[in-house]
């Protein structure tokens, strides 16, 4: 168990617990992505702590929140399409939830249809999404009424959620800066005139963003009103510590493997906070799984065992995720290569999405999850040789990013400076200057990488590229790939020099 300790106002914690003091515990999660099966069921770990912790303060002092990329995640989560992650939301009762960027990644349609199951508080003031002719949206902020207190929790998800997400089934969704949504919620929030503000937001706090994803600190410098932010996304363990002038601020790691307790100390008389503070608590230190959420989820759970072991097809030779993509990185080749069987494009753009190893022999659904544990929908575009160089380049110049993609199909030289001097297809002829050439893709890599290919992202808006969603994931171009082609032996070509 890990601690941190911040306090406003009393010198001692004691002194804050003499008589006329209340206590409020915020109990929060972040990051689960659906672990709740296997080995890793942090999910099911978390069940239980949080029982034993809404036990010791009192139902009626809790708060529980999760601030997001609940859904998306697991073996489990991507076979029920979210639903395990929502039917553990309920299990527990949470107060709250707030979806982060991976809760998306089902689409808008499915997102829609997971808030219908779920009963309990969505909140998330800086999205929007459009089916139909109906705009949907999410309350922004709540209050509660916890330890004799009034506390008004705000949700915001990922404001650059739209550099992370493409496709026909992302269309009409819209996301605003958290910052901003909060400049407009806050007077609405004053006048309630709560004891306590929270900030639930799948953000993180970072000393120095320059991409700016995550507006943590610059909230916290902004609204010094805001008392405590739980936050997420970027998966570190924070047990607590003060940000900007006032604000306390925790984030509780990734996949269940901590939760956090947050307790808030407040006079009984002024309903001041006179003292915060805050702990990570390690579900990997003798906490069993939830014998009654373990329960609660046994359909779901008994579906994706019996899906995980469904065969795919088989491979001549193990697969292993090594080298670099475009030059010795057979898992690369290999996801190229099935983009182009399913596509019928004869060039590639894609990296490794994992560290997994194929084995050689009969290929599960266990095993594709393991190589692709994202719901990336593939793509199609008409690139001339100018734009690809530019694409080329740019992604020279991330090579040593986790999201560089190599290239398949186009033999490319590169200077030292990561100028492309020259290409040529597969057969050795050189493409036209202003031939278009059928390249695939996957969504993400579309969406801009997070915004490290802006290239990228402009030339493939362009009306001439013809950009298109063909209706499918990355898993299902691999199923197609050994549906035709097992035993499927993998023949690797270097495509880069530079």
């Amino acid at each position: 168990m890990s601690a941190s300790t911040f306090r406003l106002l009393s010198p001692t914690l004691a002194a804050c617990l003499l008589a006329g003091a209340a206590e409020l515990t915020i109990l929060h999660t972040t990051d689960l992505h659906g672990h709740a099966d296997g080995a890793d069921a942090g999910m099911l770990r978390v069940a239980g702590a949080v029982q034993r912790e809404r036990d010791a303060a009192g139902k009626r002092n809790v708060l529980l929140i999760d601030c997001g990329d609940t859904c998306q995640g697991s073996l489990a989560a991507a076979h029920t399409r979210g639903e395990v992650s929502i039917r553990f939301l309920e299990a527990l009762e949470y107060d709250v939830w707030v979806p982060g960027n991976h809760d998306f990644d089902f689409g808008t349609q499915r997102l829609h249809e997971l808030l219908g199951i779920y009963r309990g508080n969505v909140l998330c003031g800086n999205a929007s999404y459009t089916l139909g002719d109906r705009t949907h949206t999410c309350k922004p902020w709540r209050l509660f009424r916890r330890a004799s207190a009034t506390v008004a929790v705000i949700g915001m998800t990922a404001g650059y959620l739209e550099n992370w997400v493409w496709g026909d089934n992302m269309r009409g969704l819209s996301v605003a800066s958290a910052a901003d949504a909060i400049e407009r919620v806050l007077p609405e929030v004053h006048d309630a005139d709560p004891d306590v503000i929270v900030l639930a937001i799948h953000q993180g706090w970072v000393h120095d963003d320059d991409r700016g994803v995550n507006e943590v600190a610059d909230i916290a410098d902004r609204f010094p009103e805001i008392d405590v932010i739980v936050g997420g996304h970027t998966h570190r363990d924070m047990p607590g510590m003060r940000i900007g002038e006032r604000t306390w601020y925790a984030q509780a790691g990734k996949h269940g493997r901590y939760m956090g307790v947050i307790r808030v100390v407040l006079d009984d008389k002024t309903r001041k906070i006179e003292d915060v503070s805050s702990r990570l608590v390690d579900m990997g230190d003798g906490h069993a799984p939830d014998p009654s959420v373990a329960e609660a989820l046994a359909p779901w759970l008994s579906s994706t065992k019996d899906f995980a072991d469904k065969p795919v097809g088989e491979l001549a030779t193990q697969i292993k995720s090594r080298g670099t993509p475009g030059r010795t990185c057979r898992t690369s080749e290999f996801l190229c290569q099935a983009l182009s069987h399913a596509t019928a494009a004869p060039v590639v753009v894609h990296g490794r999405l994992s560290r997994y190893d194929l084995p050689a022999g009969k290929i599960t659904e266990r095993d594709l999850f393991e190589l692709v544990p994202f719901e990336n929908a593939v793509a199609t575009a008409l690139l001339t040789p100018p734009e690809l160089a530019e694409v080329l380049e740019e992604q020279h110049s991330q090579r040593d990013s986790y999201v560089y993609c190599g290239v398949y199909g186009l033999e490319i030289v590169l200077t030292q400076e990561g100028r492309l001097e020259r290409m040529a297809l597969a057969d050795g002829r050189t493409p036209e200057v202003d031939e278009r050439i059928p390249v695939a893709f996957n969504s993400y890599t579309v969406a801009g990488g997070g915004g490290r290919f802006p290239r990228l992202h402009e030339i493939l808006r362009r009306p001439d590229c013809k950009l298109t969603d063909l209706g499918f994931d990355t898993r299902e171009a691999i199923r197609r790939l050994l549906r035709d082609q097992s035993p499927f032996r993998l023949e690797m070509r270097r495509w880069i020099d530079d």
